[in-house]
């Protein structure tokens, strides 16, 4: 029986993958070298088959590279999330340091002074997140943080947890302050922690309804565990921080934000940049009410 070719001119080892492939079908062809390559020769009544075995082949082989493209760029995304949440971290840490030996009135300034906030000094919702008593105060901030956003780092860019837990923070600092008398005084992460469970809480309830109230009560356990006993606690800006971190959370995962094409790089600059206009206008228009 005549054999004809049944493909272009290609490299040999293209043709051999597609003659191993026609060898473990029991397809009989021939391997050819023409002027441009190599090409593959089958019997005319295996032409249709033979085509057709190539082209899935092909076709496997493609969704296998895409497979492998996924799982390094997810990697590559995971370890760069981890890894910038942590110089965020430190920086936290750092800032502590500075302010300790800065003879500005940073703490005076920046603090979540209720009296001040009613003033009009509402940057102090966001300052009083990056300042804290002590080095216990803020390893222990840290800490916490680094657990419990490392759940959210695995399916969130970095960019978008760290703008949704600095607006829980400053939400629940503005829920406290209403709650509280003017003479209330609060400042450190901890409100931004709490937010970061409620996070994950409003993203796990929308995924899963059933379990919501599973989602709920693991919530109340960990501020009746972490956010409250202490002296000097306070317990307010904890549970805030935790009921404005679950609204953010299920807002986010009911409007699906964590598909749209957001320009992620953008928001760690536009944070960082709230931040720095909050305290310049916190030490320039400031007052020291604390």
């Amino acid at each position: 029986m005549k054999y004809i070719k049944i493909t272009n001119d290609n490299s040999e080892e293209k043709i051999n993958e597609w003659s191993l492939v026609l060898t473990a079908l029991g397809i009989d062809h021939i391997v050819q070298k023409g002027k441009n390559g190599f090409y593959l020769e089958v019997k005319l009544g295996n032409k249709e088959r033979a085509i057709k075995e190539i082209v899935e082949f092909e076709k496997e082989q493609e969704e296998d590279l895409r497979e492998e493209n996924h799982k390094y760029s997810k990697h590559i995304k995971s370890s760069y999330s981890i890894e910038s949440s942590i110089w965020i971290l430190f920086s936290i840490f750092l800032f502590h340091l500075i302010s300790k030996n800065l003879s500005l009135p940073l703490q005076q300034r920046g603090c979540a002074n209720s009296w001040a906030i009613y003033k009009g000094e509402w940057w102090r919702l966001i300052t009083s997140l990056t300042l804290h008593k002590n080095i216990p105060h803020v390893l222990s901030n840290i800490f916490w943080e680094g657990v419990f956003i490392y759940f959210l780092l695995k399916e969130i860019p970095p960019s978008i947890v760290w703008t949704l837990i600095f607006l829980g923070g400053s939400l629940g600092n503005l829920l406290n302050y209403f709650f509280h008398p003017l003479n209330h005084i609060s400042l450190g992460f901890s409100t931004c922690v709490f937010a970061t469970i409620g996070i994950s809480i409003g993203i796990r309830g929308i995924q899963n309804p059933k379990d919501i109230g599973v989602y709920a009560m693991s919530g109340l356990g960990l501020f009746a565990m972490l956010g409250i006993g202490a002296q000097g606690v306070d317990v307010g800006s904890h549970f805030f921080g935790l009921i404005t971190g679950s609204i953010i959370g299920a807002v986010f995962q009911l409007l699906n934000l964590n598909t749209t094409k957001i320009k992620t790089g953008y928001l760690f600059f536009v944070l960082f940049l709230i931040i720095a206009i909050s305290w310049i206008l916190a030490l320039f228009l400031g007052k020291n009410y604390a």
